[in-house]
């Protein structure tokens, strides 16, 4: 099995499969011991056999004659941030070069993996792509100790949106959303003139101008980058085909709660609808003045309700994660956990334990329609 996709997701998701077929861990020291040099070098993981015990760091790195010898099963996390499907061995710069995002400044990783996945020796593959990051600087202090959000970046964003389209899109989103985001910008443009900082914008004006920015980064950038990577998924030039010929399924992405305290956290143990949770986080997220997290979120809902009906047609599965109904006394036991970094172990929360046993059993209904009926 194979995951490719995010560190924020599928290398968690990655931690939560070990700790279930290698008990005793958790998903913190799994991805410690699994993977010492973290997710961009993770390694072949055996699972659900006598191997799955064997540590790397004392015993020496798995040789295929063990796996023949044993007949286990392995599995591999590989980081990729946009999912770009180049089988090109070399000369690609977004492969061989480090690269930063010219709209947000945050450093891009991709690898290449698409021969990978579509090798006879790969059985099941797992992806995802996380939403957009909020953009490096629109983070500063306004003093050595307090952060002052500024909410202006999120209309200059668009700007650089348009001005840097990712190449293999830029032709592809003209045509299909041309449309879409000229009435984003005419929004923008008739809205009232955004003050620097958050506390002299109206609350409503500050929300549509945030929902705004994250439909404008779904439509002009997550949108046609997947239907890129999905058309050449299809077309499998220069490797295999995948789409079709073996169980492919996509983990979506999770809300953030806005801050790790408790009371953050019970925002969720009320409302397992959502869309009615998104509404309560973006008003928490005004209250506590954060558009970043808001910004992240409402792009989780977006392309939730996007990949349930676009993957399907690419022969694609979809697991969603925000369908997980959590009973009250396990959301009560989530607001009781003290120091959650809100994304990084998720799956050690009560709330994100059911989450991994829910994508256990989407998971296991997903290769039964495949005809895989000892799961």
């Amino acid at each position: 099995m194979l995951l490719v996709g995010p560190h924020e997701t599928l290398y968690q998701l990655h931690s939560f499969l070990l700790t279930a077929l290698w008990p005793g861990l958790t998903s913190s020291t799994a991805s410690a011991s699994s993977c010492p040099g973290g997710p961009s070098s993770c390694p072949l993981h055996p699972l659900c056999h006598p191997l799955s015990r064997r540590s790397s760091s004392n015993s020496g790195p798995l040789t295929p004659a063990d796996v023949v010898k044993t007949n286990t099963s392995l599995m591999r996390f590989i980081h990729s941030t946009h999912l770009n499907p180049s089988p090109a061995p070399r000369g690609d710069p977004w492969l061989t070069l480090p690269s930063v995002d010219p709209r947000t400044g945050v450093r891009i990783v991709d690898s290449r993996w698409v021969r990978y996945a579509s090798s006879s020796k790969i059985n099941i593959l797992v992806l995802n792509r996380a939403p957009l990051s909020a953009p490096a600087w629109s983070y500063y202090y306004n003093n050595v100790s307090a952060p002052a959000s500024d909410w202006s970046w999120l209309s200059t964003l668009g700007h650089l949106e348009k001005q840097h389209a990712e190449s293999e899109t830029q032709t592809l989103s003209e045509p299909f959303f041309a449309h879409v985001l000229s009435r984003l910008d005419h929004h923008h443009r008739l809205g009232p003139p955004l003050a620097a900082r958050s506390g002299s914008r109206p609350t409503r004006a500050r929300r549509l101008l945030l929902l705004s920015a994250a439909l404008h980064s779904t439509v002009s950038t997550f949108l046609p980058s997947l239907l890129s990577t999905l058309s050449q998924l299809r077309e499998h030039a220069g490797h295999r085909a995948i789409l079709g010929k073996k169980p492919v399924l996509w983990y979506g992405s999770w809300y953030l709660p806005i801050s790790c305290a408790p009371e953050s956290i019970s925002v969720f143990s009320s409302e397992n609808d959502p869309r009615r949770l998104l509404v309560r986080l973006l008003a928490e997220a005004e209250a506590k003045d954060n558009p970043w997290s808001a910004y992240y979120n409402a792009q989780v809902y977006m392309h939730d309700r996007l990949l349930a009906r676009l993957l399907p047609a690419y022969g694609i599965d979809y697991i969603s994660s925000l369908s997980t109904a959590i009973p009250p006394e396990v959301e009560q036991k989530d607001a009781q956990v003290k120091d959650w970094y809100c994304i990084k172990h998720v799956f050690e929360t009560p709330r994100g334990a059911l989450m991994g046993q829910k994508f256990l059993g989407d998971f296991v209904d997903t290769l039964s329609s495949w005809g895989w009926g000892n799961v």
